[in-house]
């Protein structure tokens, strides 16, 4: 990774946020220095914070790739998933609440007993099919989570 080389966190005519993979944040535009009290603490995740790597276009690591990852929880930097969450955590600051991840249990037929998981615990043995899954995925989506 170049530390030099930026990745947009947001990016607008009138603002926006760039990291470097030297975890060094950058505001630019004509609102940067209205907006930027107002994301301090969104911003606070990724100061000074070392990334996983990156990845070229095929989704392979590579040592100056297109997209930034930065942690196994956030989608890659830029991406359509990225964009969704930046907009749902704008959108919160304005009272609009959207899930950032969603979990689904595809199936109950686990053999494992991971102690965080709910599913040991039913007796149930049920499945849910790929148009189910398909048709939860697309709904998440919808409401502009990542």
């Amino acid at each position: 990774m170049h530390e030099d080389t930026a990745y947009p966190l947001y990016n607008r005519p009138w603002f926006s946020v760039w990291l470097d993979a030297g975890g060094n944040i950058t505001m630019k535009g004509i609102l940067a220095p209205a907006i930027k009290p107002f994301t301090s603490d969104l911003l606070d995740l990724f100061e000074n914070e070392k990334p996983i790597g990156t990845i070229d276009a095929n989704g392979m690591i590579v040592a100056d790739g297109e997209q930034l990852i930065f942690s196994t929880w956030m989608p890659p930097i830029p991406s359509a998933a990225f964009d969704r969450l930046t907009r749902s955590q704008f959108n919160a600051r304005l009272g609009k609440n959207t899930p950032d991840q969603v979990t689904i249990s595809v199936t109950e037929e686990c053999p494992n007993r991971c102690i965080h998981c709910a599913l040991p615990d039913t007796d149930n043995r049920e499945s849910l099919s790929p148009d189910a899954v398909k048709d939860v995925i697309d709904q998440v989506i919808g409401m502009g989570t990542t």
